[in-house]
Formats: C-alpha cells, structure tokens, sequence
C-alpha cells in the first residue's frame, strides 16, 4: 500500500527527500505526505450511498444470533432472493430469524465521503482516546462516529431527558416547579415534555392543512404570547421551526413586536 500510493508522486528530483519524509510512517502520515504533491482544485462533495456487501452463511448467522453490535443491536440483512425488489421498491430490508441453509445473507451498509480539515480529525482521535474504556480495542470510524451519536442523544434528547427523570422519580404526583419570576422562563422539565408531545418536529399547520414536520432548528413557542398574558404551561407552548416562528411572531405582535419593542 506505502509502495503504490507513493510510486505515483515520486520524480528524480523529490525522490530522496520523500522517502526520507516517509520512513518510519504509518500508512496515513504517509498518504498525508503524498497529498501535498497532488493538490485538489476543489473539496469533495459529501456523498452518501448504499452498498450491500455479501456475509457468508456461518458468518450471517454468528452476527445474527451472537455478535451483536457493540450497542445490543443486530445488523441488517436481507436474502439474497428477496434483495432485487426490496432495493428496487425502496423498503427497508427484512431481517429473517435464521438464513437459510446455502442461502447467501447480504448486509447493507451506508458508504459516507466527505471532507474534514486536520482539527477534525484531531477531535476525533481525541474523542477515541476519551471512550477507549467503552470502545472495542482498534475501534473503526463507524464504531467510534456511533458512540459519539449515541452520547449526544442520551445526553440532548428531550425524550431521553424526559425518561430519566422518570426513571428517578423527579415527575412524582403533586411535584411542582419551583417557580420563576421571568414570565417567558420555561422550565427543563416542561421544555422537554413538549417536544416528546410534538413528537420533535414542528407543529405549524399551513392553510392546507399540513403539518411543516420539519426537525431542524426548533424552538419554543407561546400560543399565547407572554406580552399578551401567555404563561410557560404545556397547554400553551408548542414546537416550531426558527422560520414558522418568526411568521406567527409577526402574524400575532406585528413585523416590530408589542408597543415598545423593537424587532431583533
């Protein structure tokens, strides 16, 4: 592999200062060195495809029922026979309990390229580092990019949030807030109770009667504005995108907000 990728870059005049750079080095300091002699005129666009890679049988059926993924669950497969429409139909494959003798068990994966500067992949060595005790020794990208998805979520999703407190009692019959003086404070507790209600996607209905649905930037809102005696409740708060937010801020206050305010 060292050969080949630096065979394409060596000339008569670079040829004994580059094999001096590379002694000694990994594979990857090595394509790092190779790179600085076959500059891109653009960064690679991120791409995402499918591809589904052959297991054999005994294989299949190892990770099936023994080998899980180091989060408790099973990979995907699909038969070999039953692959071509579920591909061709868009559906997601089915997992069957055992293959089938001779069958040949196909898993689908998902190949992501995209292109990050050094810092990042400094962070995630970083990261790999900080997990070590929790990651399988040698840990691949793909193991390591879903503990840390993993962690965020534990850590950031509401509903997640919304089940600890649960788990630990902190939602028992008759607990009330301590209450806040800042009328447009919402609670932790309330905040993620909302989203869970509003299923994490924006709750704006258009004139034709869709709902937006979107998952990105969401924000808090007051039915009832605060301006207009709206109170930090469940019943009068709901999810909504940045945009469908700052529409109904001017549908209800005016594009410059209640008397005595400025819009921002």
């Amino acid at each position: 592999g060292t050969i080949s990728r630096i065979a394409k870059i060596l000339t008569p005049d670079n040829c004994d200062s580059v094999l001096a750079r590379i002694r000694g080095k990994s594979l990857r300091e090595v394509e790092a060195i190779a790179a600085e002699f076959e500059p891109g005129t653009a960064f690679p666009r991120d791409r995402v495809r499918t591809v589904v890679v052959r297991v054999p049988v005994a294989s299949a059926q190892s990770v099936g029922e023994n080998h899980l993924r180091y989060d408790g669950k099973k990979s995907t497969s699909v038969d070999e026979s039953t692959l071509t429409c579920e591909l061709a139909s868009n559906k997601p494959a089915r997992t069957p309990a055992k293959p089938l003798a001779g069958a040949a068990v196909l898993e689908r994966k998902v190949v992501i390229n995209f292109t990050a500067g050094e810092h990042v992949m400094q962070k995630l060595e970083h990261v790999r580092s900080l997990a070590s005790h929790r990651l399988p020794a040698n840990a691949s990208l793909e193991e390591l990019l879903e503990f840390m998805a993993d962690y965020l979520i534990k850590k950031e999703d509401p509903k997640e949030r919304e089940s600890r407190r649960e788990a630990r009692g902190s939602t028992r019959a008759g607990e009330k807030p301590t209450p806040s003086r800042n009328p447009r404070h919402i609670p932790a507790r309330v905040r993620d109770q909302v989203f869970v209600r509003d299923r994490q996607q924006c709750s704006y209905v258009g004139s034709n009667g869709e709902r937006c649905g979107s998952t990105h930037v969401l924000q808090i809102d007051h039915i009832t504005p605060v301006a207009r005696g709206g109170v930090s409740t469940i019943s009068n708060l709901r999810v909504l995108c940045a945009y469908h937010n700052r529409l109904e801020s001017e549908r209800l206050m005016g594009r410059c907000g209640p008397p005595g305010t400025h819009a921002r």
